[in-house]
């Protein structure tokens, strides 16, 4: 399911935090839910060369995980971002969830019971 959109999306900015544990002031593009989690595309600032040798303002995109590697700026609403959700789990899928989880909770009782 996708968040609908009245025109081409505008970026929000949004804290990244980077490998080092700096921050960094991006633009939040889209942000879409995985079964590992939720990714959020940033655009990065940064700089390229031109093919005459100038030096230009750049983004570099890229997509990160939420929220271990994006933080919120005080003040923004990020209600207007593009979101893509997963669907919701068909009523098989629930039930077959639930006798999975059952059966690991079975298997793990077993086995501290065969550890005794």
């Amino acid at each position: 399911m996708t968040t609908p959109s009245d025109g081409p999306p505008a970026p929000v900015p949004v804290l990244v935090v980077l490998p080092d544990g700096q921050e960094l002031t991006a633009r939040l593009w889209a942000r879409r839910e995985t079964p590992r989690g939720w990714l959020y595309e940033v655009g990065l600032p940064t700089y390229h060369n031109t093919a005459d040798g100038d030096v230009q303002a750049a983004e570099y995109r890229v997509w990160v995980r939420a929220p271990e590697h994006v933080r919120p700026v005080d003040g923004i609403s990020y209600d207007a971002v593009p979101t893509e959700r997963l669907p919701p789990p068909s009523a098989v899928r629930k039930v077959l969830g639930s006798v999975v989880e059952r059966h690991a909770h079975i298997r793990s009782d077993a086995r501290a019971t065969a550890a005794l």
